[in-house]
Parts: structure tokens; sequence; C-alpha cells
């Protein structure tokens, strides 16, 4: 339980984010030198955007223009050969002559459009005439029928006596009949194409959504419309998109310029630097992977905007590894929205801009860097006494005194703050002379003035006191009697401090310490034993000088106190309080009765026991206690007396073992002397519970 008296001043360390005084004297310098540079270069670099803008807007309308145009003469003049056969085209049967008629017609277009393929005839029973032109790349079913310069291939479609069958014949250039197939069962019924049905549902010609032909190795487009005769015949144009990336390709005038033509939708139809189309975009496995830009990964994202803002029409866009300027503009045909997208590297137009920016911005650095050459020397010679002084503090609270003789400023306000330093150190240096040092540096650390009140802790108290000191004053001069007493004093509180121990008080010529925390109570034993032997080693010393000798006895008590502040908010004492301090002196004054020189508590030997080994010595009823103490002393390890038995002797009753498995741990026996050996002895019976 935690008890606080009192309140506690706020802490002494800043919080808040700092700077450096060399920093902000630097930062305040080239602050303003920026400031007079950066005006009118941001002014330049406004209108400098500005042109940059005009010339992305010319530069598009040219592409978009070139665009239209290349758009309308590949499928304007397929679209209006559509609208012709629509409004009456001379058949109505769709048989081979129908096929080869379509032929005709398929070569007059390909004169002008040479993007159109295939133009296909189909009547509502499911009947067909279809003409296709061979190119280069599909001879081979041409060779494989023996007639190698056929320049089309007509196919026809027709349900006879319930089945429905294909035949197929082969042209060339005139339209002559090469070679016939026989029909074969039928394996294409037109009334399930995607363009059959888009031109039966409406009266006006239609755009099929891209896909690759199923008998050529490119992809394409099929515009169809409903008409002929009946009303219900469709005809279709198969038109190739190859040839429109190939023409968006030479449109290209910069380097690095990519050119797209969109559905709305998200196919990607047309583009000068991607091949494999046509794509559907805004997909996550479209993005590079690699951390550069591809021309993929540049119209995907164009989409994606576009997407966001259908009524943008140019945008800045970052990519990685690339930015680019992109304009749109859209482009409507039969029923479909085309999207026309023009994207620029921004390298294109900066570049200019960027040289310009170089030259400007290189004479800024040089004047800047001139700037910070001054500020530097001038932060540094008022800066630095000052960050010596900071450093020199650093090591006064932490203990470690200064670091070496400071030189002398000139600065007035240095030098005073210099001598502040000095007294600090001496004040902390003497406060730590007169209160526990791990006290002090608790307080610097917490940063807070110290409060009165304490915690409740478990402790083990020491009291020492020297024999016959008062015959001893009595023959030695007092100047004397206080140099040796003070040696006496050092060599005891040097074992107390060594065992993490503090001291607690000098009460003439007796000490007060205590220990708290894990392991205090083998430490307390172990720092009475240390202190026996340094005494010793003291008095030897003594003896040569003809000094007399001072010997200290040592009593030890365990238990629970008040350990904090006491006395008064202007005068206070930190210290132990409770009836086991009173405990610890009644025992130290009992060594007198039993000869000994250490004697600790059974409350001691109950934790310290596990570790070290006790003999037993007496029970007693100390002075202002009302039940009986069991009395023991430490045996020292160097004396090798120790415990034969392997259960421990003398234990208070109700008390935790003070053996382990290791040999020589334990409770010796009571009647031996404190300086007999151990070695051999019977141990003594257990004595009864008190």
């Amino acid at each position: 339980m935690t008890v606080r008296v009192g309140s506690t001043r706020a802490g002494i360390r800043s919080t808040h984010p700092t700077l450096r005084f060399r920093t902000v004297l630097i930062l305040a310098f080239t602050l303003l030198v920026v400031v007079a540079a950066a005006v009118p270069l941001a002014l330049s670099e406004r209108t400098l955007a500005s042109m940059r803008r005009t010339q992305v807007e010319q530069q598009f309308a040219l592409v978009s223009s070139g665009v239209r145009s290349r758009f309308d003469a590949q499928f304007g003049g397929a679209n209006a050969v559509l609208a012709t056969l629509a409004a009456g085209f001379p058949s109505d049967t769709a048989d081979e002559a129908a096929a080869v008629r379509l032929a005709r017609v398929l070569s007059d277009l390909r004169a002008t459009s040479p993007v159109a393929l295939a133009i296909v005839f189909a009547k509502a029973d499911g009947s067909f005439g279809l003409a296709r032109a061979l190119t280069p790349a599909d001879r081979g079913r041409a060779e494989a029928a023996g007639v190698g310069d056929a320049a089309f291939e007509v196919q026809t479609g027709a349900t006879r006596d319930g089945s429905r069958s294909d035949s197929f014949a082969y042209l060339d250039a005139t339209f002559g009949i090469l070679a016939r197939s026989p029909p074969t069962p039928a394996g294409y019924d037109p009334r399930q194409r995607p363009w059959y049905r888009l031109a039966q549902a409406t009266d006006r010609g239609v755009v099929t959504p891209p896909y690759r032909f199923q008998d050529y190795s490119v992809s394409g487009v099929t515009l169809s419309r409903r008409g002929g005769g009946s009303g219900t015949d469709v005809f279709g144009i198969d038109v190739t998109l190859d040839d429109l990336s190939a023409s968006l390709r030479d449109s290209v005038a910069f380097d690095g310029e990519q050119v797209s033509i969109l559905e709305d939708d998200g196919w990607l139809v047309a583009d000068s630097a991607v091949t494999g189309l046509p794509l559907m975009l805004d997909r996550a496995d479209h993005q590079s992977r690699s951390g550069t830009t591809t021309g993929l990964d540049r119209v995907d994202a164009v989409y994606r905007a576009f997407r966001r803002d259908p009524d943008l029409r140019a945008m800045d866009l970052d990519l990685p590894g690339d930015r680019v300027l992109a304009s749109f503009a859209t482009l409507r045909f039969d029923n479909r929205t085309f999207l026309i997208a023009n994207t620029l590297p921004d390298a294109v137009f900066d570049a200019p801009v960027l040289r310009w920016l170089r030259r400007v911005l290189g004479v800024e650095c040089a004047v800047v860097a001139l700037a910070l050459v001054l500020a530097l020397q001038a932060a540094r010679s008022m800066s630095g006494p000052i960050m010596a002084l900071a450093s020199d503090v650093e090591h006064i609270v932490a203990f470690r005194g200064l670091r070496a003789p400071r030189r002398p400023s000139r600065l007035r306000e240095v030098a005073r703050l210099s001598e502040a330093v000095d007294t600090l150190e001496l004040a902390l240096r003497a406060f730590a002379t007169f209160t526990p040092p791990r006290l002090v540096k608790g307080i610097v650390e917490r940063g807070a003035m110290p409060g009165l009140g304490g915690i409740k802790q478990e402790v083990v108290v020491m009291f020492s006191d020297i024999e016959g000191f008062t015959a001893l004053a009595e023959d030695v001069a007092p100047v004397d009697l206080t140099a040796q007493l003070s040696r006496h004093l050092a060599a005891i509180a040097d074992a107390v401090i060594a065992s993490g121990g503090t001291v607690d008080k000098f009460i003439g010529d007796s000490v007060m310490a205590f220990w708290d925390g894990e392991g205090a109570a083998a430490a307390a034993c172990t720092a009475a034993l240390a202190a026996e032997a340094r005494i010793a080693g003291l008095n030897a010393a003594f003896a040569a000088e003809g000094l007399p000798a001072m010997r200290s006895r040592f009593g030890l008590h365990r238990g629970e106190a008040m350990l904090g502040n006491v006395g008064t908010p202007g005068r206070m004492s930190y210290t132990v309080l409770g009836h086991v301090v009173n405990v610890a002196s009644r025992i130290e004054a009992l060594n007198k009765e039993h000869g000994t020189t250490v004697l600790v508590s059974d409350a001691v030997v109950a934790v310290a026991g596990r570790t070290m080994a006790f003999r037993h010595v007496a029970d007693a009823v100390v002075r202002g206690a009302r039940t009986s103490v069991g009395l023991y002393a430490p045996v020292s390890e160097e004396s090798g007396t120790v415990a034969t038995s392997s259960a421990p002797l003398g234990v208070p009753a109700g008390a935790p073992s003070t053996s382990r498995s290791s040999p020589g741990r334990g409770v010796a026996d009571a009647g031996q002397a404190r300086s007999g050996s151990l070695a051999g002895s019977t141990p003594a019976e257990p004595r009864p519970s008190s």
C-alpha cells in the first residue's frame, strides 16, 4: 500500500520538442535567403506551368483529331457498306450465289478499309452466307484444299431435310470458284452470336464488344445491322483492331507518348504501346510488380481516373517511377462510346522548364551555402559554450563529475551560467554526502521534489555498536578519536553499500542501515560478515599506528516497516520506521550477553538460511517485544564450519527450511563457539517453537 503526504512538484524535465540553439540560428539565416529567392521563382513556375498546360492541350487536339480521322476512315466505310446492304441486298436466300456477291462487296470495301475481314448475311431460320478475305496468315486452309492462290473463302449454311449443314467454296481474285467442299454437319449458328442478337434488338447499327475472331489470329469487333427484304435479315462486317493499333503507333509524336482507345465499359480496343488486345482494364493483375510502369499500367491508371470522374478531360497522373500528363476525349460510334486517351511523360514538357530551374537553383544554392557558412560561424561561437555547459550539467546530475575544465567565455551570460554550473556541482556533491546516494539519484531521475510519506515494505535492518566506546572516548583525545572513528564507520558503510544496502544514519559510534527488495536478508548477513572482516583488518592497521582497537557488534532483524521521508516539508529525512528497527537495536545489544559479534533473528534466517549457514545461539524476549525471538550467528564461508546434517537444525517452527541440496548449507549447533570448528560435530536437536 502506498501512502503519500503533501504534494509533489511538477517534473523538471522538458517534455515538449526542442531545437538546438545553433540550428535555430542557421535556420533563421537560411530562411531569410530562401524566402527572398523563392518568391520570384514561384511566380515564374506558375507562368511556366500555364504554358505547359497550353502545350499539352494543343498536342492532344492534334492527336484526337488524327484518331477521329483514322477511326472514321477504318470504320466509316464499313458502316456505310453495312447500311447499303441492310437497305436492299439483292438476294432473298442465303446461298452460294449470295455469298459470292458478298465477296465482291468485301473486295471493294477492303480497297479503302483493309481492316474489314469478312461480311455475313444471316436469316431468321439460321441460314447464312459468309465471305472471308484470306490473309497470308490464313492460307493454310486454302492450301489444304489444293487452291493456294485463293483470295476468298465463302461459307453457306442451310437446313435440308431437317438437318443443318455447311458448305465451303474458294474463290480467286476474279471471284471464280476454284474448289468446293462437300456439305458437312453444321457447327455455326449465326443466331447465337452477339452481333446477331444486338442487331435484332434495334433498328440502328450496333457494334459488339471486342473479341478474338475464331477463324483469324487477330481480334476485332463486328458491325451489324438488321434489314434486308424481310426486315429480319442481319448483315455483319468483321473489322480487325490490330491495324488500328498500328495507326495509333504512327500518330505518336514524342518519346514515351501513348495513345489509347477504350470502350466505356473497360475494354482496351487499340493502343500504341500495348499488344495482345483486346483486354479488360481495371483489374488488379494488370498492375506492374517490378516497381516500374508499363504501358498497360499507364492506360489502366488512366481508365481508373476516368471512371472516378467521367467529366475529366485532363490530369496529372503519378505512377510508380513515372509521372504523366493525361488528356481525354470521347467518340460515339453507333451504340458504343469510345474514350480517346493520350498520355505524355511529364519530362516531355518539363525538360526545358527544369533546365531553367536548375540554373536558378544553382545560383540560389550558392547564395544559401554562403549564408550557411556565415550562420554556422556565428552559431558556433554562441552555441558551443552553451552545449559544453549542458553536457557538464548532464555529467553532474549523473554523478560523474565534470568532464574537463571549461574555457572561459567572452560572453557575459555564458560566463555567469558557467559559475552557476560550478555551484550546482558543489551543492549536489554536498547533498549526496548527507543523503543516501541512491535517493539523490532517484530524485534527479524522477525530476520531481520529494514529499513526506512512504511505502509499507519488508526490510532488513542492521544496527552496529562499538564495544567499550565510552571508556575509549575517555582515553583518546577528541580530535584523534574523531579521525579513528570515521575510519571505522567508513569500513562498515563501505560493506553496506557494496552489498546494495542503504546507510540510514550514524548515531554516535553506531551505524543504522537497511536493505529492501529480493535477496535483502542474504545481502545484509553478507554485509555484516564483510564489515567484521574489514574491521579486523582495520584494527591491525590501528595497532601498527599505536591506536587502540575498535570492535563493533551487529544485530539484524527482518520485518515490515514504513520506508520513506519523515520530518517537515522544509527539512525531512529518508529512513525506516517500525517495530523492526527497535528489535534490530535490541538484538545488537544481546551480543554482549552471548559473546558474539553478529546476531540475526529467526526472521532473517527463515529467508537467508536457504543460501547461508547459521548456528543457533539462544531464544530471547527482547526488550519492547512480547514474543520470543530466535537468535542465530551467521557462519562465514571462509571458516568452513558448516552443519553436517542434511536437514537444518534450530529453525523456528513454521519458518521455511534453511537448507538446500548443496552441501554445507543449514543451521549449526548452538553449543559450538562462534569461532570454533563445526566439522565433525553432532548437530543439535531442533529447538521447540517459542
